[in-house]
């Protein structure tokens, strides 16, 4: 059996859920092309739970990927974070990743953020995105 027909989805492609960042925008125009969109639930309290999978619900039969995490957060360890930190930080410089925005928690993970060079890019939303992904996977036409 394929991934596509266990998933019921015409494109083998799982977007990944992204707490704290996403909505079910994403998650629809995902599913609007054939992958299977994914809503991130383990930040939403009920209230907001019921809103966005309603909203899903009314506006698609698609199938969409409900994302729970099942462990406890941990501890903040200011070792643990000073070695990954270290570990990461030849990678930090190379492509200019700015990490005193990192450091302060910014939840904003637009490319201005991230300190990335955006010269050249081009704004596409996350329905041609998918699509444009597919085709260069040869997975559609």
């Amino acid at each position: 059996m394929r991934i596509q027909e266990l998933l019921g989805v015409d494109l083998p492609i799982i977007q990944a859920p992204m707490a704290g960042v996403q909505n079910s925008k994403l998650a629809l125009a995902v599913s609007s092309v054939g992958a299977l969109g994914s809503i991130p639930c383990a930040m939403l309290s009920h209230d907001a739970l019921r809103a966005e999978l309603s909203h899903i619900q009314s506006q698609t039969q698609a199938p969409i990927n409900v994302n729970f995490f099942s462990h406890q957060q941990a501890e903040f360890n200011v070792e643990r974070d000073a070695i990954w930190r270290s570990t990461l930080a030849p990678y930090f410089r190379e492509y200019s990743i700015r990490q005193q925005a990192e450091a302060q928690g910014s939840s904003d993970f637009s490319p201005l953020w991230c300190g990335q060079n955006t010269t050249g890019c081009k704004e596409i939303s996350a329905a041609e995105l998918t699509l444009e992904l597919a085709k260069a996977l040869c997975l559609a036409s």
